[in-house]
Parts: C-alpha cells; structure tokens; sequence
C-alpha cells in the first residue's frame, strides 16, 4: 500500500487507453461535482482555472478549502488557488509529480495522473481492506462470493460475465444473467452497465466496446471503487418488516379512564401505526405509556404530502419526493438510513396528528371536557380528566452518543449537519447561529481587549480618547454582523432542503374562524378578520400591564438597595431601603465583600421569577389571537415574552444610563446582572437538573430493581426519556439576545464585555448542547429556514444600539469631551460640563452620529442582498431543471 501511495499514476498511461480514461475520470468526477451543481465536459480545460478542482475536492474529502478569489481572474489568480488545491492534497497524504502550472496548461497526462491520484486516495483507499495494496482489495471484494472471479482487471473482466454476476450476487433485481452471451462482450457490459446505473444509481463510466477491446485497468478500478462504495452501503437492503422508525412515546395520565386509553391505541392502530402498550400493574413502579413508530411505506406517503426534498439518483438534483417514484431516489434500498431520524420523526408526528377519530366516542367514557382541537393527541392532552399527559420523540442512544463524540473531538466546531439530521433544523439554526456569533465577535473583542489593556495608568477606561472609536467599530460591526448572518441562513436552508419551507405551511388544528371562499384558490377555508385580531392584541396588552408594573417594582427595589438614587425628592426614592448602600453599609460601594453586587444579583432572579410566573399568561394570549399557522402562533408568544423579559432586563440600566447619567454606576449593574446571569445560567440550566436527574434515576433504578424482583418488565431507555425535562428553545436563544444586548447596547461602558462573553458563549453553547442531549427530552422536530422572529429583535437591537451609545458618548459620559475639550470646562471635582451656548453643537454632533450610523444601517439593507449570489443561481438552476423535467413529462404524456 505504501509503495502505490508514493505513485502519481503517471507511467500507467498509454496512449491507446487515453479515451478510456478520459470518459471513465470524467464520468467519476462529474458524479460529485453534480452534488454541488458542477460538472466538467473536457477534462484537461475544465481543471484550469481551479474553480472546479477545488469543487471536487471539497466533495470528496468532506472539507473546506480557502475560497478562491472572485471577480475577474487571470492567470496567476488560477496557479495560485491549484496551488492551494495541491497542498491540501500534500496534507492528505497525496503524493504529486504536477504542478500547478501544468494544471494550467491543460497537459493531459499530468492532469489524468492527478485525477487517478484523487481516485486512487478518495476512492479506492477508502475502501477498507485488511491488508495488501488497494489494488489486490478490491480484486478480494469483487472474487467474494463471486460464482465467476477473476485474476486481474484487464483480460479477465473484458467479456463482462463476471460484472454480471457480482451485481446478482448483490440482489440486483433486474434478470441480468438471463441473455449472457461469451459471442458478445460489449452487449454483457452494456447490460451490466445498464442495470448498475438504473438499479444503484452508478453512471456508465466505461465504454464497452474499449473495455472489450483492450480494458484500462484505472479506468476498471475507478469505475468498481465507485460500484463497491455504493453496494456496500446497500448491502443489507431492508424489507419493510425489517424497518424500525424512531420512537414517539406517549404518556398516558394517571387518571385516564382505561376505555379512553383503549380507543386511543385502537384509533392508532386503525391508522396503521406500529403500537405496543406499556403498563404495570403497580402504578409506582413506572408510568403508563404508548410506543408508537411508522411503517416506511407510511413514511414515503406523509414525505410527499409534506414536500419533503430529497436527492434523485441520476443526477444528484434535490427535489420533492413523490412516494411513487421512491427508486429513482438515492439511497432507497436502505430504508434505516433513508430519512434522517430528524425526517421520521417530523413525518411521525405529523401523521401522529392526521389520525380521525370521533369526540363522542370519547366523551361516552365520562370526559368533562375534551381539548378543542382536530388532532387527537392535542385533543386528549387537555381533556378533563386528563387521556395523554406528554408526548415526546425518544432519544436514540447510539446516535446520542455518536453526536456527542463529535462534538468532543472538535470543541471548537459544532458538527451541524448531524444535529440537523438528529434533531431538525430548528436546533441546528440555533447552534449555527451562535457558534457564529462567538466567532465573528472575536475580531472586536479583541480591539476592546486591547483598549482596556492599553488606557493610561491611573485612570479608567472612560478616559480612553479611543474609546469612541471602539464604540463605532462595535456599531459597524452590528451591522456587518447581522447582515453576513442572514446570508449563511440562506445558504444553510439551502443545504437543508427547506429554503421555500414556509409555503408549505399547515393550518393549526386550534385556529377558527368563518368558512369562506378562498380568492387565491377558489376552494373553502377558515378566516379570522386581521380587526378581531387587533382587538385581541389589546387585550393581551391589557393582561400584560399587572407583571409590567411588578417588573418596574422589582427595579425601584434594585436600584434603592443599590444606592443609584441620590435625589431625596425622587418619587421612586426610599430611604428605607437607600440607606443600605450608604457608606459602611451591607451593599455600600467601599463594601469589600462585594456585598454591591446582592441587590443586582437578587434582581436578576427576582427577574427571572416574574418571567416564568408571565410564561402562562403569554401562552393564555396568545391563544386568544387565534392564530392561522403554528409559526405565527410562535413569533406572536416570543415577541410577547422577549419585550417583557427584555423590559425588565434593560430598565434599570436605561434608567442609569439615560435618566441619572451615571456611565460608573451603569458598569458597576452591567458588570453585576452580567456575572449573576452567567452563574445563574449554569447552576440552575446545568448542575442543578444534573444532580436532579441522577437523584431521580438513582430513586427509579430502584423501583426497577424492585420490579424485576416481581418479574416485572419494564424498557428502562423509556423510562428514562420520560423522567427527563421538556426543552425549551425559547429561553436558550433570549439569554442570547440579553447577552448580545449587553455587548452592544451599552458598548460605550463596558468594552471588555465582549470578550468575556466569547468565553461565555464558547461554554454556553457546550452546556446547552449537553443539557440538550441528556438532560431533556428530545424536542419536538421542526422544520424551519432561519432563526424566525429572533432575526427581527436582533435588527430592532441593532438600531437601539446606535441611539444608546450615541447617547452614552454625547450626554453620559466625558468620552466626547476628549475629542472636543473645547466644548467643556472642568470643576473642581474633576467633573467636565458643556459650556454655556455649547450644548446645542453637542446635541447636534450626537443627533448627526446617531443618523449616519442608521443610514449606514439602511444602505446596507438595500445595497447588500440577503441572499450570496450562488444561492440565487443555484435557486434559479433547481426552477430552470424543474420546468424542463416538467416539459419532459408533459410531451411523453401527449405522445
């Protein structure tokens, strides 16, 4: 094996066998450069430029290589990125005789030596042999189980008997042995091509007539490496039998009449799902719960009504599944592997809540009340008495522990396509987006590093005559940010398959309203008038203002504890509690056990407690607003709660900031509530439901021990899911929001915030991802294109941000005084002040800055497009293949 890794291929080729090698590589090539919509027609002028090189290395090594330069492109822009390209492939072990310039000169021989090469490393060592070159390996794999092996891959492949019989042995179920003919090579090898490529997707790489004439062993060994990867992933083929989908596990309320229990398994049943009934006689030693799961036959069926994208076999397009037409899809005979497990579970639940079944039935049994919904789990979950009490997807242990593991072998990158496939896009957006706050955010963390390193010694970091500049880089930076974040959404709903996910979405089964004609599609549908909403909107203000009131509570509490009132005559002034951060006292400033950062701290989770205490009123809200789409049911709860939780979060720093000026004592609360939060986060989000779950384990395991004693069965991975906590995304993603508030809002004051919290965020994110895997439950799949209304709280925080630092530079602090000193005289306690007659060049240097900046803000939404540009193109090249396959379709039906 060594001695073929040291060889470039270079002395195999003859010059007779240059066509073979030419269709074969080409072929090989094109069937993973169509993967990201590339292909090549002549290989020594294809290659270059680069582009598409560094396209078929990017496929087939699964890595991202520097990108090239866009634009126009000379000839030194071409040797540069091949060079790029070669030593990527140096790094992998590739040894090369080419060089960069050759590859630009279009010198075939070279360039079929260095596509062998990338055949010979990608392809064929790949492929896992015991010992041996990979040459003798795969002559080991093709005899294996071979009614007709051969001794080499020139001779004795030429009449094709052999290719035939491999693909038998590989339960092809085209009769491909039937019209053998040892007259007739090239009609063996056509048929074996044939089959190959309309069975397993595989192109025709070879051209018969050459290969009966005079076979090129490359070119054979090219073609079979591509066949073994292709069979080998194939090589146990499901029946539908033998399918297991993943799990959805419905716990059934303590109180539940036993005929309801019985019906709804029936219900199920009937509906063709796969139900096994898990109950115990003795109620204390587990809960009682349904296993339900999908044939994939069913599956097929919902994926289509879903419009679900998958991969075709030929051509390697994304398109809507059609049920009917599963074959022609790549990967169809392995039924396990599919649909993600992320898909079974979104089509699982989906049917889940398709399933008829008729409320009289169920309020026969004694039901008080029956959930007003369509949807028989939703319906039983708020029944009186209670059918359902949770249903939740099961955690698959063994992809659980693979995910994990990837994520520990690269702390430092979030493996996002295996947590979209294990849990659905909407976690894979969250994690992606803030892996990418966490990066982008280290170049001006740095210059806020280097700021507070940097200031004078003996005086604060508001004396910085940088300081401002910091705080225009910090707003610039916002900007860029937000925008180049909308970009990589569109590129990863792209990848994802759900970039047009939102046409397809479906009518909430609680949503009501009159039937009218729809003026879109003639046919019946629900409408709720947009006024009978609005009316609805005040009410859930109207319901809002009580916990309003004791969030603004809660602040004048905060801010008397912490001595940030000095005026007496203040109507939020209490000298009762003011008097504690007096000098000498318990919360006092000179306290030098930090007793100052108690009342921020007790802030924070008094704080907290009020917004968990709202949570349920929002919900009540929200449901009241009826809603059409579960999406627009979503965005109205989180914009309800993500204003209240930021109102409180941010009032009494604005109040600080804006209202008594103070930027010292508006550090001294940002550093506070920004420590309280980050050891609140990890105590009450991690260790705390930790320790919680083993106790709770532990207290099972021993039931479990006393059941078995009772020959009592019980599925103990089951049980666990059940036992764990519900996820909820919503507080993940506002904790970081608050934090990005923090970095932003208030940049002027605390520059060293920002690469704090990278080191927050580097641990948030890994906290999160552990929490998520083993100590809730499997959420809920959906499928979504972006991070949804967090995107719009992140834009209307970016242009708060140009107003509060603006402000904060102007009016809070002395850090305009240092760039205009002029405009200020200085007391006798240090403190500058604006000039009599110069309070309006201050006014209008603040006002002036504050709208550049939000101009800026606006020329870039309308100069630089949300979507890059290769995503448009690749947009329009699925519409232009979808019309013509379309044409295609309509012309063989009129003829």
């Amino acid at each position: 094996m060594e001695r073929e890794q040291q060889d470039d291929g270079s002395h195999l080729f003859n010059s007779d066998w240059i066509v073979q090698q030419k269709r074969t590589f080409t072929a090989w090539c094109n069937s993973h450069l169509r993967k990201v919509g590339q292909q090549i027609e002549n290989i020594e002028d294809d290659f270059r430029d680069g582009l598409k090189l560094i396209h078929l290395i990017e496929v087939i090594s699964g890595e991202k290589l520097t990108k090239p330069k866009s634009g126009r492109r000379l000839r030194v822009h071409h040797i540069l990125d091949i060079n790029n390209a070669l030593t990527f492939l140096k790094s992998k072990g590739v040894h090369l005789t080419i060089s960069a310039e050759d590859l630009v000169d279009g010198k075939l021989n070279l360039t079929l030596g260095l596509i062998w090469m990338l055949i010979h490393r990608f392809a064929i060592q790949e492929i896992d042999f015991d010992d041996g070159t990979a040459k003798e390996g795969l002559l080991r794999w093709f005899n294996d189980g071979n009614e007709m092996p051969i001794n080499n891959f020139a001779e004795d492949f030429k009449d094709g008997v052999a290719l035939c019989y491999l693909l038998k042995k590989h339960g092809c179920k085209a009769k491909v042995l039937e019209d053998l003919t040892n007259a007739d090579p090239v009609h063996n090898l056509n048929s074996a091509f044939e089959v190959a490529e309309n069975e397993y997707g595989v192109p025709a790489m070879l051209d018969a007539r050459h290969v009966a004439e005079e076979p090129d062993e490359l070119a054979v060994m090219t073609y079979l490496s591509t066949l073994y990867h292709v069979l080998n992933e194939q090589k146990s083929p499901q029946t539908e039998g033998d399918f297991q989908s993943e799990v959805y596990l419905i716990q059934i309320a303590e109180d539940c009449p036993e005929k309801c229990l019985q019906y709804l398994k029936k219900c199920l049943e009937d509906n063709r799902f796969i139900v096994s009934l898990h109950e115990l006689a003795d109620k204390d030693h587990g809960p009682t719960y349904l296993k339900v799961q999908a044939t994939f036959q069913d599956l097929c069926v919902e994926a289509e009504s879903l419009e679900i994208l998958k991969t075709l076999a030929q051509n390697k397009e994304m398109t809507e599944f059609l049920a009917e037409d599963l074959k022609l899809f790549e990967g169809h005979r392995d039924q396990k592997n599919f649909f993600t497990p992320a898909e079974q579970l979104l089509l699982l639940e989906s049917k889940l809540h398709q399933v008829p079944f008729q409320k009289e039935e169920l309020m026969k049994v004694g039901l008080k009340k029956l959930g007003a919904s369509g949807s028989i789990i939703r319906s039983c979950l708020y029944a009186k008495p209670q059918i359902i009490e949770s249903f939740t997807p099961r955690h698959n242990t063994e992809d659980k522990k693979k995910l994990w593991e990837k994520i520990k072998r690269n702390p430092f990158h979030f493996p996002f396509n295996a947590l979209r496939d294990y849990y659905g896009e909407e976690v894979a957006f969250y994690f992606a987006w803030m892996s990418f706050f966490t990066w982008t955010l280290l170049p001006i963390s740095m210059l806020g590093a280097a700021l507070f390193l940097h200031r004078p010694k003996g005086m604060t970091v508001d004396d910085s005559p940088y300081l401002p500049v910091y705080a225009l880089m910090m707003a610039l930076w916002t900007i860029l940010y937000i925008k180049c974040w909308r970009r990589k959404e569109h590129e990863h709903a792209l990848d994802w398959g759900t970039y047009n996910v939102e046409k397809s979405e479906h009518v909430r089964t609680e949503f009501v309203g009159e039937i009218r004609t729809s003026p879109v599609t003639g046919k019946p549908e629900k409408y709720f008038p947009s006024w009978k909403r609005r009316i609805c909107y005040l009410a859930s203000f109207l319901l809002s203002l009580p916990f309003l009131s004791m969030g603004v509570m809660a602040m004048i509490l905060s801010l008397n504890l912490n001595g940030y009132i000095h005026d007496k005559e203040s109507p939020i002034y209490f000298a009762t509690l003011s008097h504690f951060a007096e000098p000498g006292g318990i919360f006092a400033a000179d306290n030098p056990y930090y007793g100052w950062m108690v009342p921020t701290i007790g802030h924070s989770l008094v704080i907290n407690l009020i917004n968990k205490l709202y949570r349920s009123v929002a919900e009540y809200c929200t449901d009241i607003e009826n809603h059409k789409t579960e999406y627009h049911w979503n965005s109205s709860l989180t914009v309800k709660r993500v204003l209240f939780e930021l109102f409180d979060c941010y009032l009494p720093l604005f109040y600080i900031a804006f209202y008594q000026l103070n930027i010292i004592a508006l550090r001294r609360e940002l550093v506070g509530l920004f420590w309280g939060d980050e050891i609140r986060r990890l105590v009450t989000e991690s260790i705390i439901p930790l320790v919680t779950e083993k106790f709770v384990g532990y207290q099972q395991k021993k039931k479990l021990a006393k059941a078995k004693k009772e020959d009592v069965t019980m599925d103990i991975e089951d049980l666990d899911n059940l036992l764990l906590e519900e996820y909820e995304q919503f507080d993940d993603y506002l904790e970081m929001v608050v934090q990005f508030g923090y970095v932003t809002l208030f940049a002027s004051a605390f520059p060293l915030c920002s690469i704090i919290t990278i080191v927050f965020l580097f641990i948030e994110a890994r906290s999160d991802m552990f929490k998520l895997l083993y100590l809730c439950r499997r959420p809920i799949v959906h499928r979504v294109n972006n991070i949804g209304v967090w995107s719009k709280v992140l834009m209307c925080m970016m242009v708060l941000s140009m107003i509060t630092n603006c402000f904060l530079f102007g009016f809070a602090s002395e850090q305009l005084a240092t760039w205009a000193p002029e405009m200020y005289e200085t007391y006798s306690d240090g403190d500058q002040w604006i000039k009599p007659g110069y309070g309006r060049y201050v006014v209008g240097i603040v006002f002036c800055a504050e709208h550049v900046l939000i101009l800026i803000v606006v020329l870039c939404h309308f100069l630089v497009s949300d979507s890059p540009r290769h995503v448009k193109l690749e947009l329009e090249r699925r519409d232009y293949v979808k019309k013509q396959l379309l044409k295609e379709l309509q012309h063989k039906k009129f003829v």
